[in-house]
């Protein structure tokens, strides 16, 4: 079973068992922790920057923002976890509570000798102890399935461009003219940014170019869309380039 990670997915799990309410909880403080650990190293990385703007207080708010929404889950989490343990020991306690009962009732009616009963309620107290060890492990499987979706999530993934297929045209030659015409593009983990926008570009074979602009301009998703570590999502090119995007993926570094 897996475990979304938006918040609407995990309001949704409130109706379910506490395993699942967990489940959902320990999920939104995974990924609002991978979030603040994102920020962290954003920040040591341009420290110069940042400090250079004077920016240190608002990374430090932005920063403790979703550590803040880490620690929400977090109790909401211990919370649920808590009422699952309690169910717990409500059913091994009143375990204790029938026993005694109707084994009080039995030995008085002479239905059954208080070494009978006995045996019986420590049979019963043994049974309900092992079952309320179980809440700890049953605390880890639910971290570790939470942690674990977006791993499988990649694993499941089918990619749209395959290294290990065989498959695509196989071209004996052709030129090397790189021609971007009206080229869109978006990353696929952060679909609501574009990156390039109505981008154009044209390099003859043998040409040297050079990419100028602004950190997160997109240079270097140019230079990534022509080695085909990303698919375009929009826009067209020039016969010679596309033959860069059906060649066979282990072709396209000795054509380059």
């Amino acid at each position: 079973m897996r475990i979304n990670t938006d918040n609407e997915e995990a309001d949704k799990l409130e109706g379910e068992n506490p395993e699942g309410l967990a489940a959902g909880f320990t999920s939104q403080e995974v990924n609002a922790y991978a979030k603040a650990g994102s920020v962290a190293e954003e920040v040591l990385s341009s420290m110069r920057t940042v400090a250079a703007f004077g920016g240190e207080e608002k990374e430090t708010e932005r920063y403790g923002q979703f550590l803040a929404e880490a620690s929400r889950f977090g109790v909401k989490k211990g919370l649920a976890m808590g009422c699952g343990m309690g169910f717990l020991q409500l059913v091994v306690f009143g375990s204790y509570t029938l026993a005694f009962w109707y084994g009080s009732k039995l030995v008085i009616d002479r239905d059954m000798t208080s070494g009978d009963m006995m045996t019986v309620f420590f049979s019963v107290v043994t049974g309900s102890i092992i079952l309320g060890q179980i809440g700890p492990n049953l605390q880890a499987i639910t971290t570790s399935r939470a942690a674990s979706y977006n791993l499988f999530e990649i694993i499941d993934r089918k990619p749209h461009i395959d290294s290990l297929s065989d498959e695509g045209v196989k071209p004996e030659k052709f030129e090397a003219n790189v021609d971007f015409n009206n080229v869109r593009f978006r990353y696929p983990t952060r679909p609501d940014l574009k990156v390039l926008r109505g981008f154009s570009l044209h390099v003859p074979e043998g040409k040297t170019a050079a990419l100028v602009g602004g950190s997160g301009c997109g240079k270097s998703t140019v230079v990534k869309i022509i080695q085909r570590f990303y698919e375009m999502t929009g826009g067209t090119n020039n016969e010679d380039f596309y033959w860069m995007f059906v060649v066979p993926y282990e072709k396209s570094p000795t054509a380059l």
